[in-house]
């Protein structure tokens, strides 16, 4: 597992900290190495960042979350680091029966395929399983299987007519629901919004200013998403500082995961823009998405940095 010695170190003093308060709305579990992360619990909701680094990060995996509640579970993001990350969870990739992916980064989708090979060809004929779920909405689908995953995944195998394989014959994609957004009524700031409720877990899904560098807004931007999950827990994706998307959902959230950069990098959010936002804010929100120099960049006044493996547990 990607790990330091001082990293261990900073995220027990944090975990001792952060669990005796009494003004938490939420615990904080640390993974024990060697043990196997649960799929299934009691219907509690469980957000587990497997991985919490940046697309260059050597201590720590690409960043990723495992969505757990009840009997269902979804892996957010898929990166080339996921399928190392899943092992240091005590997990397969035969475990793992549902995906989203935010958007098509290599360090977010780049252990795709890895995934869906193993499902096709050892899930489905030795363990029975179906075909993986890809939560994505169309807008999106075509364009992940276009310029991620058809050049891996297309010529595995070929029909009578010569065809290669295509999306729906390694996935079964489930659209989303879009509430808000062009086409229908128009959000706080117009922005494309969509929702799905999978087995028991809410999830709204909004589109984030990241890519290309050029891009003034979500509008003009490569297609990426931010989660919010029941209402409770917001991931912002990889995203720049997005005051109108920052204002909607960490204000709501009882905790936030967010992306972070420690220089003015102009696709992700700068710690420097971060530390401006008011206090009440920087308390409720979790930095992902770090490089390895993460220690050198003090972050009191912020809930910290998330912990690799631990589990963030929300009772009902």
């Amino acid at each position: 597992m990607r790990t330091s010695r001082t990293d261990k170190q900073h995220r027990n003093d944090r975990n001792t900290e952060r669990n005796s308060t009494m003004k938490m709305k939420h615990m904080v579990i640390p993974h024990t190495a060697g043990t196997r992360v649960p799929l299934f619990n009691n219907g509690q909701l469980d957000i587990i960042p497997i991985g919490v680094g940046s697309m260059l990060a050597k201590k720590h995996f690409n960043t990723s979350f495992l969505i757990v509640k009840g009997g269902t579970h979804i892996l957010v993001d898929c990166g080339r680091t996921a399928p190392e990350a899943l092992a240091a969870m005590g997990l397969d990739l035969g475990d793992i029966s549902t995906v989203l992916i935010t958007h098509k980064h290599d360090d977010h989708v780049g252990g795709l395929g890895s995934l869906a090979t193993h499902n096709r060809y050892v899930g489905m004929p030795f363990m029975k399983k179906p075909k993986l779920t890809l939560i994505a909405a169309k807008e999106f689908a075509g364009e992940l299987w276009q310029r991620s995953l058809e050049g891996t995944l297309s010529e595995n195998e070929r029909a009578e007519d010569g065809s290669g394989l295509g999306i729906n014959d390694w996935f079964t994609v489930v659209d989303p629901l879009k509430i808000l957004g062009e086409g229908v009524t128009a959000g706080p700031d117009d922005r494309d919004t969509y929702e799905i409720d999978y087995c028991g877990i809410h999830i709204r899904m909004m589109r984030t200013m990241h890519v290309p560098s050029q891009a003034k807004s979500w509008k003009d931007s490569a297609w990426s998403t931010g989660l919010m999950i029941d209402g409770r827990v917001f991931i912002s994706g990889d995203t720049r500082l997005d005051m109108p998307l920052i204002n909607e959902y960490v204000e709501k959230a009882e905790l936030t995961f967010h992306d972070v950069a420690f220089f003015n990098d102009p696709v992700h959010a700068p710690l420097s823009e971060l530390a401006k936002l008011p206090d009440q804010m920087k308390r409720k929100i979790e930095l992902v998405h770090y490089g390895d120099k993460f220690a050198e960049y003090g972050v009191r006044d912020f809930a910290g940095y998330a912990v690799q493996g631990a589990t963030y547990r929300f009772e009902e």
